[in-house]
């Protein structure tokens, strides 16, 4: 299976500015601080849920990626298509349930199911348009 290396990382950095745009709003960095309990003055940055989380995007993306190959997807709406698929119906039901017995607030739910769907359908629809060169898809 080939994959087009340039196309994952593309997809990577797109769903970190996803993020990053989506977190970034002053009433939605609100409703998912208060929905975890977090106090935006005492919070202090650890890198580890950043590594965790470029890793998991990476390993999401070629999980992705690969799928597009075997299902013979070939465009941009294609590939949309499967990661909002990929990421409503598989990834956001274990965020919901995983945050829910957390005790996560209702509003950072549903924060953090947006950008899964969001980042999702754009990591589908850049790897489903720039597929590899030659080779198998």
């Amino acid at each position: 299976m080939r994959h087009n290396h340039a196309a994952v990382v593309v997809a990577v950095v797109a769903a970190f500015a996803i993020g990053l745009a989506l977190y970034s709003i002053p009433q939605i960095s609100e409703i998912f601080m208060r929905g975890w309990g977090l106090d935006p003055e005492t919070l202090e940055p650890r890198p580890g849920p950043f590594v965790v989380s470029i890793v998991g995007t990476f390993l999401g993306a070629y999980a992705i990626s690969w799928l597009i190959g075997r299902l013979g997807i070939a465009s941009g709406a294609g590939g949309a298509g499967l990661g909002l698929f990929l990421a409503f119906a598989l990834m956001s039901p274990v965020i919901v349930t995983h945050e829910m017995f957390g005790g996560v607030g209702s509003g950072a739910i549903a924060v953090d199911v947006a950008n899964t769907v969001l980042s999702g359908t754009a990591m589908g629809w850049i790897l489903g348009a720039w597929r590899p060169r030659g080779g198998s898809r």
